[in-house]
């Protein structure tokens, strides 16, 4: 149902006919939209509360009447900014990357809306299925960024890539090399899934998991999808 009357009436009239929407842009305009929001979300909330000094002290967990949008932005701006397309031009990988920028900033404004519990930004965007966020996280810590990644938080990102199905981060984050636990973990989490790609990959692994906790992992999956012969 469309509420508003001139949006109703141009959309059944002829003149519509001429208009195109090209998917892509559209997502790419939400997207952008969703970012700047986001970014600017202290400076938006402060304007109506002037006396607060810190951004950060602000809980962006509650709605806010200067910021109605904030919580459709922080839930769907990753899914925009996928449906573009693989290619953005370098104001949207700015954007992007500053979303992910860790412990402060811009992050944390739109990390407390969308998830419940504490997350690496790498784990969160190896669960997002953002490729090109981890290598650039992986590049930032290599020259000494703020992510400090250790051992842990690369089996974390393997974990929850294998969780979401998302089988170009897997591929990825097993070529960078991950500890046979992580393997464990990731395997349990996609047999579980059915996600039978990403568990092809992880069996590639199989000398470092074992053949007895496969086999472990693989009676827990059988039990869930029972005949299934995909899995």
């Amino acid at each position: 149902k469309i509420s508003h009357a001139s949006v109703r009436d141009f959309l059944t009239s002829k003149d519509a006919a001429d208009c195109r929407v090209i998917e892509a842009g559209s997502h790419e305009a939400i997207a952008r939209s969703c970012m700047n929001y986001l970014i600017y979300l202290p400076a938006i909330i402060h304007s109506s509360a002037p006396d607060l000094d810190d951004g950060n002290s602000l809980d962006y967990s509650e709605p806010h009447p200067n910021a109605p949008l904030h919580g459709y932005a922080a839930q769907n701006w990753i899914h925009h900014f996928k449906s573009c397309g693989p290619d953005h031009g370098e104001d949207m990988v700015k954007l992007s990357r500053d979303l992910f920028w860790p412990k402060d900033g811009a992050y944390m404004h739109w990390f407390n809306i969308r998830f419940e519990d504490s997350w690496l930004p790498l784990e969160v965007a190896a669960y997002s299925g953002m490729l090109p966020i981890i290598k650039w996280i992986l590049e930032q810590d290599a020259a000494g960024g703020k992510h400090e990644i250790d051992d842990e938080d690369i089996g974390g990102a393997l974990k929850w890539a294998s969780v979401e199905g998302h089988v170009d981060v897997v591929v990825f984050i097993l070529e960078h090399g991950v500890k046979p636990r992580w393997l464990r973990d990731a395997l349990e989490e996609a047999s579980k899934r059915g996600h039978t790609e990403v568990v092809a990959l992880l069996l590639g692994h199989g000398q470092k998991i074992g053949k007895e906790k496969i086999e472990e992992i693989f009676n827990v999956a059988g039990k869930i999808w029972g005949s299934n012969p995909d899995i």
